[in-house]
């Protein structure tokens, strides 16, 4: 997984795995706007792909088939193969909570911002253009703030 040159190590676990930040090292990231987000909600949600978090109507995963101009863009610029999209309507949406990944990701903030806890303590906030790296098996809990997108990037 490519690592950005810009970047701020947040924390190193035990076995050496480092959690990295990079600070507004996306542009057209960006760009990305929400009368596209709303396309893709629509369209997942006719094609049955997509999926809401908890049932709510606040929270949506989306993932990188057919993506509207500015989404299309967003994930042309980082480059990664798979790309999901999380979306949340309101400042009290919900996430999936405190949580490992199975493989390495790179989140990277688009519209809103969106803060990460660990569970070192340590507190992550990235706004558009942020990046953080998560190494496969950390824990992390995300944190809504506000109406927000945020792509999770994977290999």
């Amino acid at each position: 997984m490519r690592l950005l040159s810009k970047r701020e190590v947040i924390f190193e676990t035990p076995d050496k795995k480092q959690v990295v930040f990079s600070r507004n090292q996306y542009k057209k990231v960006k760009g990305v706007s929400w009368e596209d987000v709303k396309l893709k909600v629509v369209d997942e949600i006719k094609q049955n792909t997509g999926y809401h978090i908890n049932n709510d109507a606040q929270s949506f995963v989306c993932h990188n088939n057919h993506l509207p101009e500015t989404l299309e863009r967003a994930y042309r610029e980082v480059g990664m193969k798979i790309m999901h999209v999380y979306i949340s309507f309101s400042c009290d949406s919900q996430t999936f909570g405190r949580h490992n990944d199975t493989e390495d990701v790179l989140i990277v903030q688009s519209v809103g911002k969106m803060s990460y806890i660990f569970d070192n303590g340590k507190i992550c906030t990235l706004h558009p253009g942020d990046s953080l790296f998560i190494p496969e098996g950390v824990f992390h809990t995300p944190m809504v703030s506000e109406p927000r997108v945020t792509l999770s990037f994977s290999s």
